[in-house]
C-alpha cells in the first residue's frame, strides 16, 4: 500500500514542479514580448536614441534618411516588411548558399542536364523568398490588429493636451512589436528633423500595411487643410475595426473553398505515396520512358493553375 502512496506522491510532485516551471517560463516570455525591440535596445546604458535608430535602419536595409536603398529594391522591400533583423547582405548570402546547395544536391541526385540542375537550384532559392513572404504577411496582420489600439492611445493623448509627437512616442513606449518599434522609428525621425509626411511614407514602405496608408493620407490632408485630428483618428480606428469584421466574414464564407484548394493540392501527393507503398513498381514504366520530368512539370503547372483559379474565387476586394 505504501508503494502506491509513494508513486502517487511522486507523480503529484512532478506535476506541481512542471506547472511551476511552465508558469515561470511563460511569465518571462510574456514580459519579454511586452517590450518592443527598440525599447530593449534603449535599455542598454550606452545606447542613445540616435544610435538605436541607426542600428534599426541598418538591420532593415534602410539608408540614412529612412528610405529603402535603390539597389535590389524589391528584395529590400520584402526584407524590411518581413521584420528580419539579420541585415540584407547576410540574407542574400543565405539565398546564394541555398542556390549552391540546390545545385550540389541536384548533381549528386543524378540530375544530368543543366535544366534539371537549374530547377533544383530554383526550388531551393524559392524557399527563402517564400519564408520572407510568410513572415511579411504575418507581421502585417499583427501590425494591422494593433493599429486601432495605437490610434486610440493617440486620441487619448491628444485629448489630454499632448502634442502629436508625444502621442506617437507614447505608443512607441507602451506597445509591443511590431507597432512599438515602427512607431519608435517614426518618433525618432520626427525628432531628428523629418516632416510628418515623409516620415509616414517611410513607415508605409517599411510595413506595407494598406491600413497604414489610410493613416498617412488622413494626416497629410489634415496638415494641408486642418480639422479635428482626434475625430479623424477616432473615425479611422472605427473604419479599421470594421474592415476586420468584414475580413472575418469573408474568411468564414470562403472557408469551404480554401479547404477545397488545400485538399485538392494534397490529395494527388497522398495518392502517389499510397500507390508507391502498395505497389512500388507501378510507376516504373514512366520512369523508364524518360518522360517523368515532362509529366511532373505538366502536373505542377496544372495544379498551379487550379490553385490560382480557386484563390481568385475565394479572395475578394474589401
Amino acid at each position: 500500500m505504501m508503494i502506491y502512496v509513494l508513486y502517487f506522491s511522486t507523480f503529484i510532485t512532478g506535476v506541481i514542479l512542471f506547472d511551476l516551471v511552465a508558469r515561470a517560463l511563460m511569465a518571462r516570455r510574456v514580459r519579454v514580448r511586452s517590450i518592443n525591440r527598440r525599447m530593449s535596445l534603449l535599455s542598454d546604458e550606452n545606447a542613445s536614441p540616435q544610435d538605436v535608430l541607426e542600428r534599426l535602419r541598418i538591420e532593415r536595409g534602410l539608408d540614412d534618411t529612412g528610405q529603402l536603398r535603390s539597389a535590389i529594391l524589391g528584395f529590400r522591400r520584402l526584407h524590411a516588411q518581413s521584420g528580419l533583423s539579420i541585415g540584407v547582405m547576410p540574407g542574400l548570402a543565405a539565398i546564394l548558399g541555398f542556390a549552391l546547395a540546390g545545385g550540389l544536391i541536384g548533381r549528386f541526385a543524378g540530375f544530368a542536364t543543366f535544366g534539371q540542375i537549374l530547377s533544383a537550384m530554383f526550388g531551393l532559392i524559392a524557399i527563402p523568398y517564400l519564408t520572407l513572404y510568410i513572415m511579411r504577411s504575418k507581421r502585417i496582420l499583427r501590425f494591422t490588429r494593433q493599429l486601432p489600439d495605437a490610434l486610440d492611445i493617440n486620441v487619448r493623448s491628444l485629448k489630454a493636451g499632448h502634442p502629436f509627437s508625444s502621442a506617437i512616442a507614447l505608443v512607441a513606449r507602451e506597445m509591443p512589436d511590431p507597432i512599438g518599434s515602427e512607431y519608435g522609428i517614426l518618433s525618432d525621425e520626427l525628432s531628428y528633423g523629418n516632416d510628418i509626411d515623409s516620415a509616414l511614407q517611410n513607415m508605409v514602405n517599411r510595413v506595407g500595411a494598406e491600413e497604414l496608408r489610410f493613416l498617412a493620407v488622413a494626416l497629410s490632408i489634415h496638415n494641408s487643410s486642418g480639422g479635428n485630428l482626434t475625430e479623424i483618428l477616432t473615425n479611422l480606428s472605427a473604419v479599421i475595426r470594421s474592415r476586420f469584421l468584414v475580413k472575418a466574414k469573408i474568411r468564414a464564407l470562403s472557408a469551404e473553398g480554401r479547404f477545397s484548394a488545400i485538399l485538392l493540392s494534397v490529395f494527388p501527393i497522398l495518392i502517389y505515396l499510397m500507390i508507391r507503398m502498395l505497389s512500388p513498381t507501378y510507376f516504373d514504366s514512366i520512369y523508364d520512358s524518360g518522360i517523368e520530368m515532362y509529366v511532373l512539370t505538366f502536373v505542377v503547372i496544372m495544379m498551379a493553375i487550379g490553385n490560382t483559379i480557386i484563390y481568385k474565387m475565394v479572395n475578394f476586394d474589401y
